[in-house]
């Protein structure tokens, strides 16, 4: 009896852990390895495969599958590979529609520098970009003179005034989270932020059913420790996706 040939399937890559890839589709989740051709292929950059992308892959006989074809991507956020490899990217993530960058008022404090580097590369990519500034509620009990108000408000009115979105929001109080949950809505939304600055607690806020692993913020340092280890895809269940990224 001859062999029957693989099935072709299509599916779009939710997550990455090593070499394998987790590729939602509509018979499921499965798991997938890459074709050697795409790693020793000159593509200019360090994964040729990134969350977001859709693609087809052929079903082995164990039930995972292998990944034949990239789809041509609409957009992707990428940045310039860690060490010394000039000229290579790193993809965060492909397909999406929006990029926020997460910051908070304190602990740690607003990071203009950080925020500039994220609204370039975004611009660089064709992406539209925007800042949600989180932990407001840490300003509740200080006086409108004291400097971490002070900087919050230069922070916000200098971004809006260049005429980016700036959502204020708390994760503890749940402020903000309606007006944001509206932006996020029926989008492909990729977060990234620092460490500590509260991205997965916010995340969890806006969509308890993430359940994502969140971390405490040193005292000693005013940072946190990533919880985010690689880049994933959600499913939002007020419609539309998130992909969350290591800070």
């Amino acid at each position: 009896m001859p062999l029957s040939e693989p099935q072709a399937l299509q599916g779009r890559v939710v997550a990455s852990t090593g070499s394998w890839y987790h590729v939602e589709t509509p018979q499921g989740r499965v798991q997938a390895r890459i074709r050697g051709r795409f790693r020793q292929s000159d593509l200019g950059t360090t994964n040729p495969v990134a969350v977001g992308d859709l693609v087809e892959l052929a079903l082995e006989g164990d039930g995972t599958g292998v990944i034949e074809r990239i789809l041509p991507r609409i957009t992707q956020l990428s940045r310039r590979a860690a060490g010394r490899r000039v000229g290579i990217e790193a993809v965060i993530a492909a397909n999406v529609s929006r990029a926020w960058c997460v910051q908070s008022v304190a602990q740690p404090d607003l990071n203009p520098g950080l925020v500039d580097r994220f609204l370039v590369t975004a611009a660089r990519d064709e992406i539209p970009a925007g800042i949600i500034v989180n932990k407001v509620d840490l300003l509740d009990a200080l006086d409108d003179d004291d400097e971490p108000v002070r900087a919050a408000r230069w922070f916000v009115g200098l971004y809006r005034s260049l005429g980016y979105p700036v959502i204020e929001v708390s994760a503890q109080d749940e402020r903000g989270l309606t007006e944001l949950q509206a932006l996020l809505q029926d989008e492909i939304s990729v977060v990234s932020g620092p460490s500590g600055v509260g991205k997965s607690s916010l995340l969890n806020a806006l969509a308890p059913e993430l359940d994502l692993r969140t971390g405490a913020v040193s005292q000693s340092t005013g940072k946190g420790k990533h919880t985010t280890t690689s880049a994933a895809l959600y499913p939002l269940s007020f419609g539309g996706y998130l992909v969350d990224t290591p800070g």
